[in-house]
């Protein structure tokens, strides 16, 4: 599970015309970010995808919600919802809806080695 807690202003992508938001899709790349104990962080792309708006029913995008399947080639790595708003000042509705992100993973594998080394602590 991932968490992001910034304000919802960071998520202001800026002004375009109601007929860009309605026929142009929107790209969307998922990074994975690892940060070392160094502080040295490193970015690895796993996947990209496009969501696109198909129309506007009181300024919200639909299909609702708009999905972005992300592909690395071939292979689905994740889906991701957005919330896309054609509106003077989306943070109130933002606000109202949006609790936190989540993320899940199809598989998990654990090693058992690891699992041997915490229980001999």
């Amino acid at each position: 599970q991932v968490q992001f807690k910034d304000q919802i202003g960071k998520f202001n992508f800026g002004q375009i015309p109601e007929k860009a938001l309605v026929k142009t899709p929107v790209q969307v790349t998922l990074i994975e970010v690892h940060t070392a104990p160094d502080g040295v962080s490193t970015e690895k792309v796993l996947g990209i995808g496009s969501v696109k708006c198909s129309a506007l029913l009181n300024g919200e995008c639909h299909p609702s919600p708009p999905l972005a399947v992300i592909k690395d080639g071939a292979i689905e790595v994740a889906a991701v919802e957005f919330a896309i708003l054609w509106q003077e000042n989306p943070a109130p509705w933002f606000a109202s809806k949006i609790r936190g992100e989540t993320v899940t993973f199809p598989k998990v594998l654990i090693k058992q080695d690891a699992i041997h080394d915490e229980e001999s602590e």
